[in-house]
């Protein structure tokens, strides 16, 4: 559904979701433009495949800051404010194909999985 076609208002806001201080200054940016806010909807993702030995930390920590804390950070800081009014949705999209792809691989090297699909169950886990 179109909901700008649909006579509501609509905005979205990008910023980076593993700086929480970011995250909070725009969420007080779409409050200040609309009052409140009723819906969050995270939506962000970070792949790096490859073998392991060509991975490095830097690699998984960059993906799990995004997939995880990109789904907690945000989450957090408007959960409070939806519990005080007694309003407000939460949804959190993230990979769901985590599980298909770890039962397909059972069969294949776990060398090939990615760190992408590493660091999904910590935040379907904080859901």
């Amino acid at each position: 559904m179109d909901l700008a076609a649909a006579g509501a208002e609509v905005i979205a806001v990008g910023c980076d979701i593993t700086n929480r201080s970011e995250i909070d200054q725009r969420i007080q940016e779409v409050t200040a433009h609309y009052g409140r806010i009723d819906i969050l909807v995270t939506n962000a993702g970070q792949i790096q495949v490859g073998p392991i030995e060509s991975v490095v930390i830097e690699d998984f920590e960059d993906v799990m800051n995004v997939l995880f804390w990109g789904t907690v950070y945000p989450t957090l800081a408007l959960l409070p404010v939806f519990l005080q009014r007694n309003r407000g949705q939460i949804v959190n999209i993230t990979c769901g194909d985590w599980f298909f792809r770890r039962a397909a691989q059972r069969t294949q090297s776990d060398r090939r999985q990615s760190d992408h699909d590493r660091s999904r169950p910590p935040a379907h886990g904080f859901l």
